[in-house]
């Protein structure tokens, strides 16, 4: 999130649509349940992720935004899908607009002790098949029905 206030510092920047590279990482436990955050600027629920930073790779992105956020270092990460366009379009509640480009993984091994990063995340939650929130993110909850139908 500090990247995105940055840009807004730029002259002339101020409300208007960003495009910017993001990336989720959907961490499933032994039990195939997908670890959730419920985002404290909305209290909506989401995978750990976020922006990528200068010179980073995706997958160095997924790994550090999921331990800042989690606690939880993710290993074996493997690429799922990229999404783009409308579908990526997220409007924060301060009114700054994105258009992301999701960059996204699955996992099913990690180290760690789970752990909120306060600033950003309510709590953390393990959510098995039937169990999701009303809230979730939309393209989240398609892709983690997506993997469980796979098996991916």
């Amino acid at each position: 999130m500090g990247y995105i206030t940055d840009l807004r510092r730029i002259e002339g920047i101020g409300h208007r649509p960003l495009q910017m590279a993001a990336c989720g990482v959907f961490l499933f436990d032994d039990n195939d349940r997908v670890l959730l955050e419920q985002r404290s600027d909305d209290g909506g629920w989401c995978v750990p992720g976020g922006s990528m930073e200068l010179g980073e790779t995706p997958e160095e992105a997924a790994v550090r935004e999921c331990m800042e956020e989690t606690g939880l270092t993710p290993k074996d990460l493997r690429l799922y899908d990229v999404r783009s366009g409308e579908a990526c379009h997220f409007t924060y509640p301060n009114g700054d607009e994105v258009y992301a480009v999701d960059i996204n993984f699955v996992c099913r091994s990690y180290e760690g002790t789970l752990r909120e990063q306060k600033e950003e995340v309510v709590r953390l939650r393990f959510f098995g098949e039937g169990e999701l929130p009303d809230r979730l993110s939309a393209n989240d909850r398609e892709i983690i029905e997506a993997i469980w139908q796979d098996k991916g």
